[in-house]
């Protein structure tokens, strides 16, 4: 970005006496490792909560980093308090194409909050965020969708031990809201600064169709009701995606055996019978290695589409609808 902008320095911004004009001001994050990330705020006119809205934790998931710029548009005035918009925090991922990590370190992002100050690139990029962006905010809600080479059924993931990110996660009112424990994910590093937060997923493998993209949106908008800062027209009520969610407090992880080339037996979204085959793995010249069956009955929540698998990598999700 050629444009000069701003350092954002949340914890001044806080300090602003309110009421305010309602306003859009950009900023960029102050540099790490050369890089400064684009930081959006936006605030209403009205009294209301501080919310992150953040956005390419994972650069390479196109559906997300959309409906983070629809979010761009939205008029201030619309607002109560103020909404802090992260359109684009794994630049390095975006630049490189690259799925799942940061390639400057190799460390994926969303396992490693809520940071180090002293780490590498990663692990300062979300120490920045857990405690320059988040520990200031009421709420956190982080968009996802599958990588370039995953998919996912539209769902929200909360920390099944706290009833606020449990109750955020439902209002946004996807197909699916799935409970965690502890881990190293944007919303645990909300956690550790005593923040509820959500992260809300939909589509993947490149998609940005208006399909998907309306889903993830109109539950980012939900979610944003949720939270107070701003309202929902009645059509917006209504909008693709809305309806009763299933509950799943812990998902069941699939995890591949070997190396070689994955070829999935069921869409994403499919009910599964305990002992189903999920996929198989073959070998270079084509004969089959193992075939891969699920451990327990249930949805098909998330799954690798891509052709390559290494071991030890996560294939699938089942939840135990």
């Amino acid at each position: 970005m050629n444009q000069t902008y701003p350092t954002i320095d949340l914890e001044n911004l806080m300090r602003e006496t309110r009421p305010r004009t309602p306003s859009r001001r950009d900023f960029h994050s102050p540099e790490i490792d050369g890089i400064s990330l684009p930081v959006v705020v936006l605030d209403g006119a009205r009294p209301g909560p501080t919310v992150c809205v953040s956005a390419g934790v994972h650069g390479s998931e196109y559906c997300a980093l959309e409906v983070a710029q629809r979010l761009l548009a939205l008029d201030p005035a619309e607002v109560s308090g103020r909404i802090i918009v992260l359109p684009l925090v794994n630049i390095p991922a975006f630049i490189g194409r690259a799925a799942y990590v940061n390639p400057t370190d190799g460390i994926n992002p969303n396992r490693a909050f809520p940071g180090r100050a002293d780490g590498s690139q990663s692990y300062r990029l979300t120490h920045w965020l857990t405690y320059g962006i988040f520990r200031h905010c009421d709420f956190l809600i982080d968009l996802h969708s599958g990588d370039l080479s995953e998919y996912v059924r539209p769902f929200a993931i909360f920390l099944r031990d706290d009833p606020r990110t449990r109750a955020l996660a439902r209002a946004a009112r996807l197909e699916f809201s799935i409970g965690l424990g502890p881990g190293g994910m944007s919303l645990h590093g909300a956690a550790a600064v005593g923040v509820p937060g959500v992260i809300l997923e939909a589509g993947g493998a490149l998609s940005r169709g208006a399909d998907v993209v309306g889903i993830l949106h109109s539950g980012l908008l939900r979610a944003l009701a949720f939270t107070g800062a701003i309202r929902l027209s009645d059509d917006e009520e209504a909008t693709a995606g809305a309806g009763d969610d299933t509950l799943i407090e812990a998902p069941a992880a699939i995890i591949a055996t070997q190396d070689g080339l994955w070829y999935p037996e069921n869409e994403v979204g499919a009910i599964l019978e305990e002992g189903a085959v999920v996929g198989r793995i073959r070998d270079y010249f084509g004969y089959e290695k193992t075939a891969i069956h699920a451990p327990q009955s249930g949805a098909l929540l998330y799954q690798l589409v891509g052709m390559p698998v290494n071991a030890e990598e996560i294939l699938c999700w089942i939840g135990d609808k």
